[in-house]
């Protein structure tokens, strides 16, 4: 009981902490006059993918490895086949070009390098590094292909945010992260002790539907108001820096092996992103029938994990 409090008290903190950073770091934007479309790209994707960076992070400095690799694969599987899948069935999703020439390329390789340096069962400061580097590149390269949308400029007809009162919130959410991560950790851990299932396991499962929460989130109130563009490439750039952010930097801070981690979820994570490119290339959509295929096969998925 302890340990499921320890995992609710955790997810909730990881939302309410995510919830608060981006609203505090887009006061912030806003102040220091970005653009909408800067601060839109920026902080979505990070502060979404905050969660999973903390928890990985946290995981991989306690010497639990299959927890921090666990979280991110099982966060790019659930975004996949469980988010995409729900809102691609509720709504098929338009892909604009960038998301099949730059992004999803770009994310398949990520996810390429990701499962080489897995497969091995541990992941060093270098193969970490080369992750890290890789999706700076990326964010780098993406922000000046479209700088011309990136200019600094001033934001009229709006109440000036209180700088006080942003720098508060951007404090607190990072401190609730960072709470939140802790306790899922240690949830995750006793809950795999007084089950006697794998870390890997409750990683891929319990973990990743967690650190998940906002991208759920996020990308279902995007498809929600009518922003399917958006719903999309939310997925694929949380994905991205899931990979990229939390599996390099956990590396970073503390290389770290993934015995329990197998080849199952890694082809998993592989073939659910080169299925999503091949799709989107051909028919520049998400259907709803790719969406109901791809709640099947999280089904499916979840049923042999913890069968």
């Amino acid at each position: 009981m302890i340990d499921m409090l320890l995992i609710l008290v955790g997810c909730l903190g990881l939302y309410v902490g995510a919830a608060a950073l981006i609203r505090g770091a887009t006061a912030l934007g806003h102040k220091l006059s970005l653009s909408p479309t800067l601060i839109g790209l920026l902080l979505v994707a990070l502060g979404t993918s905050t969660p999973e960076v903390t928890v990985s992070v946290g995981a991989a400095v306690q010497g639990h490895g299959d927890i921090a690799a666990g979280n991110v694969v099982g966060s790019n599987i659930i975004n996949i086949a469980l988010v995409l899948g729900i809102a691609a069935a509720v709504r098929r999703l338009p892909a604009n070009d960038s998301i099949y020439r730059r992004d999803l390329p770009a994310l398949m390789a990520l996810t390429f390098l990701a499962v080489l340096w897995l497969a091995d069962g541990f992941v060093s400061r270098i193969e970490g590094l080369v992750l890290f580097v890789a999706v700076l590149a990326y964010l780098g390269y993406t922000l000046s292909a479209r700088r011309e949308h990136y200019a600094l400029q001033p934001q009229r007809g709006a109440t000036p945010p209180c700088t006080l009162r942003a720098i508060g919130q951007t404090v607190i959410g990072v401190t609730l992260l960072m709470l939140g991560a802790d306790w899922l950790v240690a949830g995750g851990v006793g809950l795999a002790r007084a089950f006697n299932v794998a870390e890997s396991t409750i990683a891929l499962t319990v973990t990743a539907v967690g650190t998940g929460i906002p991208e759920i989130a996020a990308t279902l109130v995007a498809v929600a108001k009518g922003n399917y563009a958006l719903g999309l490439g939310n997925i694929v750039g949380s994905n991205l820096l899931n990979l990229g952010l939390a599996l390099g930097i956990a590396a970073l801070a503390a290389p770290f092996s993934t015995p329990g981690l197998g080849w199952f979820s890694l082809s998993m994570m592989a073939i659910l992103t080169l299925a999503i490119w091949v799709i989107v290339k051909i028919q520049r959509m998400v259907t709803r029938w790719v969406g109901a295929a791809l709640l099947m096969v999280f089904g499916v998925y979840q049923v042999t994990l913890l069968g």
